[in-house]
């Protein structure tokens, strides 16, 4: 399998990745009136409400990114030889996957405060799976367009040196012995 497969592969993995669990808080719902000790009376048990991608800003700008790649690479694929910006929109696609990623990871979501005034204690919170995952996806996508950069550059660079057409060869010497 090639380096545009391989990509196209991570990013149709990454967009799946939307559907996943991206984050979950522990939730303790609580009677919105404090008691006159400034306590709050708990109307259920804690639960775990798990946050799927789609609700998160950071997971649909990752998934919209690996969308992009994977159309554009797509769409480009049966360009040959393969020109030079194909594997370097794969690297930057990989690095813009794991930059939002990161910056989402940090953001003050308000899931992860609770408000008492408004009945919503939070007791705990993690970062889910599909994080993790749309990091590992990115980082892999951002290694393969690093990969396909660098044996592109190889190949211009180092490997086998053009020969001159017969058109604009100059023959020699050795080539015509009858030549003075």
């Amino acid at each position: 399998m090639r380096a545009t497969g391989i990509a196209v592969l991570l990013c149709c993995l990454g967009c799946g990745l939307l559907f996943g669990e991206w984050a979950s808080a522990t939730v303790l719902f609580v009677d919105p009136t404090p008691l006159p000790d400034g306590t709050y009376k708990a109307k259920a048990w804690p639960a775990t409400e798990a946050v799927p991608g789609y609700r998160l800003w950071h997971a649909v700008v990752a998934a919209g990114l690996f969308l992009a790649a994977a159309a554009f690479l797509l769409v480009t694929g049966p360009v040959r030889p393969a020109p030079w910006w194909r594997p370097a929109a794969v690297l930057a696609a990989g690095a813009a996957v794991v930059a939002v990623v990161l910056a989402g990871m940090n953001y003050p979501y308000e899931f992860l405060s609770g408000d008492p005034g408004r009945g919503r204690l939070v007791a705990g919170s993690a970062w889910g799976w599909a994080n993790y995952a749309a990091l590992g996806l990115g980082t892999v996508l951002l290694l393969v367009g690093a990969l396909a950069w660098r044996s592109w550059v190889a190949g211009r660079a180092g490997g086998a040196t053009p020969q001159p057409s017969r058109d604009t060869a100059e023959p020699s010497a050795t080539a015509d012995p009858g030549r003075t």
